[in-house]
């Protein structure tokens, strides 16, 4: 038996200390990470499950629900809503122009971006790289519901590319309206789809089934590391699957209770007859009440009340509130809110695109890896293709002078120039950036020779440019 050191020279068994074996429920993980990739494409077709889980004996709740998933990670994931511009070393010139073609003409960034979105929520995505004809490649990104538990001979290791095996869940046909899903599998030697019966469909990279790599050629873009040493997962984004969840209920509740409450009740008080009458309800129902006096004539009232919302709604926007500023997300994108707090906490939500930008730099290298790798026609003569990656930011439009003559601060103190702003702003190589700043300050010249004293202050932020 394992023993551990014990006070007073004691041995206790080491499984009085620790758990030896812990189980996770992989089905409650995998349906919660199909919920928050559903709701963050706009079907919110799980919801009725969450409605039936609350509301038992509930029925007629008009569900509204608005897209707090979308909007979360789209507000997080906008590290390539401008284009990034990357630079590819440790080869030759050639082949860094073949393989920035490659990137091109896959559409790397289009697919990049959504993966850069879809992380917020799932914290973990996988981005399998295959061939798809001459200088091109075709990236198929995959949710952590759709990825088997990876097999690592070294059980702490979260590269894929160093797994034993990995499966990816595939549709491999379509019967009666029914997508029949199968599964890809990789293994350091085979690279294979297989149907749900276990047959063999056919091979990704070769007809056979071989991996001709050697390696598993899979990138992970990772935002939080594994839940527990040992396992490959990490926790799915609990916080915004239930913040959207309570939001679209709390919506459906202010809606019911506003539409059975928001009208007027329309009262007769008098003599009604001899039998009780049943109170209807509904906006057009009329209530009969036997006045105290039981007049022979019965008087007529409306009675009119506020529904009862405003505190539960309030309640909601709270809890916005809450999610953004613990979650990185740009003060205000959800509850709207300014002020001196919006103001403090975007300090906050830049450091943490910072970290955001230094994990992606990270995926950025594994990709790069494994499309030198698998695309066809390039030919790196064994050289370990490196890139290094600038994202531009967007950049909110404060005063238009004042920045440029900040600019103009910055580019004659030697901290930046017109070059690398352009680079920045317009996602294109330095040589190109170059070319349209030369232009640029030519056509300038040309057409509107007189500006510096034509438009206040810009004889100051002229004067910061100098030769570019």
């Amino acid at each position: 038996m394992i023993t551990a050191p014990a006070a007073k020279g004691h041995a206790l068994p080491l499984s009085s200390l620790f758990d030896m074996i812990e189980t996770r429920d992989w089905d409650a993980y995998r349906e919660a990470s199909e919920r928050l990739h559903a709701y963050r494409i706009g079907d919110f077709s799980p919801l009725d499950d969450v409605v039936r889980d609350v509301y038992e004996r509930t029925k007629g709740l008009i569900q509204c629900p608005p897209d707090i998933t979308g909007g979360a990670c789209r507000d997080v994931g906008v590290l390539y809503m401008h284009r990034p511009s990357r630079k590819f070393l440790n080869m030759g010139e050639p082949a860094a122009r073949t393989l920035a073609e490659v990137y091109e003409r896959s559409d790397v960034n289009s697919v990049l971006n959504d993966v850069d979105q879809a992380v917020h929520a799932q914290n973990v995505v996988v981005v399998a790289v295959d061939p798809a004809g001459p200088r091109r490649v075709r990236l198929v990104p995959f949710m952590p519901f759709e990825v088997g538990q990876p097999y690592f001979d070294d059980l702490l290791e979260t590269d894929l590319r160093k797994a034993s095996k990995v499966t990816l869940r595939v549709p491999v046909g379509v019967s009666d309206g029914s997508t029949i899903y199968g599964q890809r599998v990789y293994t350091p030697e085979r690279a294979y789809i297989e149907g749900s019966g276990g047959e063999f469909i056919g091979g990704i990279f070769e007809p056979d089934g071989r991996n001709p790599f050697g390696f598993i050629p899979l990138a992970v873009r990772r935002e939080e590391p594994p839940a527990r040493k040992g396992e490959w997962f990490p926790p799915i984004n609990e916080a915004l699957k239930s913040l959207a969840e309570s939001v679209a209920l709390g919506v459906a509740d202010c809606l019911k209770t506003c539409r059975h409450q928001a009208h007027g009740r329309r009262i007769l008080t008098g003599t009604v007859g001899a039998e009780p009458v049943k109170l209807q309800a509904g906006a057009e129902a009329v209530w009969f009440f036997r006045a105290p006096d039981d007049g022979a004539v019965p008087v007529y009232g409306e009675y009119m009340k506020e529904p009862p919302v405003k505190a539960y709604w309030e309640s909601m926007t709270s809890v916005l509130e809450y999610y953004e500023r613990f979650s990185g997300l740009t003060p205000g994108a959800l509850s709207g809110r300014t002020g001196t707090a919006k103001s403090i906490e975007l300090e906050s939500h830049r450091n943490r695109i910072k970290e955001r930008i230094e994990r992606t730099r990270i995926f950025e290298q594994q990709l790069c890896e494994v499309i030198a790798r698998v695309a066809p026609t390039l030919t790196l003569a064994g050289a370990e293709p490196r890139v290094h990656v600038d994202f531009h930011l967007f950049r909110p439009e404060g005063n238009a002078l004042q920045d440029e003559q900040a600019a103009a601060i910055r580019y004659a103190s030697g901290l930046d120039s017109p070059v690398e702003r352009v680079m920045r702003s317009e996602g294109i190589t330095r040589e190109e950036a170059t070319e349209r700043v030369t232009l640029r300050k030519s056509e300038s010249v040309a057409f509107a020779p007189s500006n510096g004293e034509a438009v206040q202050g810009m004889d100051k932020t002229l004067r910061g440019f100098g030769d570019a």
